[in-house]
């Protein structure tokens, strides 16, 4: 790709590149954003890096079976994909725990490219699909309309899935590196920037765009700065957003 764009769209001309994809490119903007700040040209003065969707949660489902971490590491292995991940990340666990590496929440703490997040912590994908509740028939009603349907209890279950995304996140020190940030919501969503979304959410009275744009012309400033997160993801009352520009 890379030589491509060299070749057909003079990216040996670059000053400014960014990096960004949405759901499983996320994921990749992930796995290699430092690598790919190596193939560019020396006139690229500004890169940064901005995934969308991609932080797919090592987590079981709403049953607490590995089903989606149980696939990574199959794809993990029939794929050879050590050469696609974090040589560090891979250095620093046993063999039996190299495919954790293909996660973004591990990639993540190894990254050193100025990084802003952009995700929400109820990613509709991941909760039709890491985090699905077989055994409820309501459960399929749960997940839409911005969760109206939900009961207590999937409340519940749901506000602690996206405590605990927030929490990988927060947990890594990237998280706070100069020059990172990350607007978080809580928008039932999968790569919101495509669609309205991107000129809709709000957080902490910022539209992600904005959010966004403020953070691309930033220049290593505290991460604190560019971190938008809400104080409350869902409530046991009606409406159960909390959210009102989702």
């Amino acid at each position: 790709m890379i030589e491509d764009l060299t070749v057909h769209f003079d990216l040996s001309q670059a000053t400014n590149v960014l990096l960004s994809g949405g759901s499983a490119g996320g994921l990749a903007a992930y796995l290699h954003a430092d690598y790919v700040r190596t193939l560019l040209p020396s006139s690229v003065t500004r890169y940064k890096v901005s995934p969308s969707s991609g932080f797919f949660l090592n987590h079981t489902n709403f049953d607490n079976t590995p089903a989606y971490p149980g696939m990574i590491e199959y794809i993990f292995s029939m794929q050879n994909a050590t050469a696609g991940v974090s040589a560090k990340c891979l250095s620093d666990r046993p063999v039996s725990q190299h495919f954790e590496c293909m996660f973004a929440q591990e990639a993540y703490k190894y990254i050193k490219s100025p990084i802003f997040i952009l995700q929400s912590q109820l990613d509709s994908w991941q909760l039709g699909n890491i985090y699905p509740d077989s055994k409820t028939a309501q459960w399929p009603l749960c997940i839409k309309d911005e969760f109206e349907q939900c009961n207590v209890t999937q409340i519940d279950e749901l506000n602690a899935y996206g405590t605990y995304l927030l929490h990988l996140a927060k947990s890594s020190p990237t998280f706070t590196q100069k020059g990172n940030g990350g607007f978080f919501s809580s928008c039932l969503s999968h790569v919101a920037q495509q669609g309205s979304g991107w000129t809709t959410y709000k957080v902490a009275g910022t539209i992600m765009r904005d959010a966004a744009e403020k953070w691309w012309f930033s220049v290593d400033e505290e991460a604190s700065l560019h971190t938008y997160i809400q104080p409350h993801l869902l409530q046991h009352a009606t409406p159960h957003q909390t959210n009102p520009t989702c």
